[in-house]
């Protein structure tokens, strides 16, 4: 048991390490962004959920180049639904 939550845990700095760099990113680019999800609601109202994903809003205008930026960066990207969802994995 003492192994599964030693992955578990890896997982889990894997993943905030993750959100950083892809916050830094957007940091240094200026492009606009929010931070929407589960994320916002913990820092909003204290309740926190357990989120597997990181929630940008980004202006429509703004997408292609957010998914731009971090392909050049080598992350794989994904515009899911050009109207609403585009996806950075690391």
């Amino acid at each position: 048991m003492h192994e599964a939550s030693d992955s578990a845990s890896a997982e889990v700095i894997a993943q905030r390490r993750f959100y950083r760099g892809v916050l830094e990113l957007m940091n240094e680019s200026r492009i606009p962004y929010v931070v929407g999800g589960g994320y916002a609601l913990e820092h909003y109202t204290g309740s926190a959920r357990d989120s597997k994903d990181l929630d940008l809003v980004v202006e429509p205008v703004c997408a292609r180049a957010v998914l731009k930026l971090f392909g050049n960066k080598g992350y794989r990207t994904e515009l899911s639904f050009p109207h609403w969802l585009g996806k950075i994995f690391g």
